[in-house]
Parts: C-alpha cells; sequence; structure tokens
C-alpha cells in the first residue's frame, strides 16, 4: 500500500494498484519456487499410501524460503514537509531559511528478526509469528529532491543539519502512527496469509 501527499504534512494514498500487483507477483514467484522445493525432496518413494495418511507440516526449506524474503514492506508514505528557522541579530536585519523536503517512509518487518518458530503447526493451522512493524530505512529523506523555498543571509552547514533533523522528526511525528502501524499490520496479514494459503495450507493465523 502506498500513500502520498501534494500538501506539506499531509498523507494521501496512491499507486496502490501497482504495488498490489508488485506484491502478489512477488508471492506468485516465491510460491513456485517452493513448490518446487517442496516436490523435489518428496522424491518417489513416497507411496499412495504414505500421502493419504501424512500430517500437513511446514518444512524447513518452505521456512527458510519465506525469511529469505527479508525486508517486506507493506507500507509507503511519501510526505513533504516545510521547515524554516530563523536568527536574530543585534545589528543588522534578521536571517531566515525555509526549505522543502521530500521523504518516503516504508514501513515494514524485517523477517531476520523472526524468532526461530516464527512459523509452525498448530493441527490444521499454520501458527505465524511475525516481528513487529517498524520502519525499514530510516534515511527517507531524499535530499537531491531537498528546495529552498526562501533564504536570506548567509548560513553554515550545522544550521542546515539542524534544519534537516527538525524535518526528519516532523515526517516520523506525522507517518510513524498508531494509525499507520496498524494498517501495515493489517496488510502484512493479508499478505502472509494468502501467501501460506497458495502454499496449501488451509489455516492460517498471522500474529505479531
Amino acid at each position: 500500500m502506498s500513500t502520498r501527499n501534494n500538501n506539506f504534512g499531509s498523507v494521501g494514498e496512491s499507486n496502490y494498484l501497482a504495488r498490489q500487483i508488485l506484491t502478489y507477483a512477488t508471492i506468485a514467484a516465491f510460491v513456485a519456487m517452493i513448490a518446487v522445493l517442496a516436490w523435489k525432496g518428496r522424491g518417489e518413494s513416497t507411496s499412495p499410501e504414505t500421502s493419504k495418511d501424512a500430517k500437513i507440516s511446514v518444512t524447513p526449506t518452505q521456512i527458510e524460503s519465506v525469511r529469505e524474503i527479508g525486508q517486506w514492506e507493506f507500507l509507503t508514505i511519501d510526505v513533504e514537509e516545510l521547515a524554516d528557522t530563523t536568527s536574530t541579530r543585534l545589528l543588522g536585519s534578521d536571517r531566515k531559511l525555509t526549505r522543502i523536503y521530500y521523504g518516503t517512509l516504508r514501513l515494514g518487518i524485517d523477517l531476520s528478526e523472526a524468532p526461530s518458530d516464527w512459523v509452525k503447526m498448530d493441527g490444521d493451522t499454520v501458527d505465524v509469528t511475525l516481528p513487529r512493524v517498524t520502519l525499514l530505512d530510516k534515511d527517507f529523506i531524499d535530499e537531491a529532491r531537498t528546495k529552498a523555498f526562501y533564504e536570506s543571509g548567509t548560513w553554515d552547514q550545522q544550521a542546515r543539519e539542524a534544519l534537516y533533523q527538525q524535518a526528519r522528526r516532523k515526517m516520523l511525528a506525522r507517518c510513524l502512527t498508531t494509525e499507520n502501524i496498524h494498517i501495515a499490520q493489517l496488510n502484512a496479514v493479508e499478505q502472509m496469509t494468502t501467501l501460506f494459503e497458495a502454499m496449501g495450507y488451509p489455516y492460517v493465523d498471522v500474529h505479531f
């Protein structure tokens, strides 16, 4: 899921369909890979009687294949932020610096942080425990797109860095909210459920 805004500090939805297509294409590719590995692992020694009485289980190969996805993004937020600072001098006119910053915050999970038993069977249900949703990339401001909205006087690098950090804090406060984390969690549950159901497991329980 992706969100985008055209006003400073606001967030709106866009590119949702394209990202969903990409997500499900990725899921399909992993399911195909896992299916091939599982088929090879069965060999020709499995008899019809064994197949009939076999219990559903999650193989280490399947677990490792899913874990190799690594970081999985479930919500993308594109945001603009205006930050400014003013310096008052005893002699002469005041200085002011106003800049526009653009950032892309990606919320998701890192499967390398999942516990060792993050996927296990509970009867006929696959129990999936995911690591917490977090910010995947801490360097989310695109400095190449930063624009000077207004600038008077001379400013050193320290002042510009302070303004950058001001914009970064505003973006985090605006986007890393309980609501957005909840949306990312819902997307994670939906996509993980789709993945394991496509692998042939009829019941899937996903939680954090």
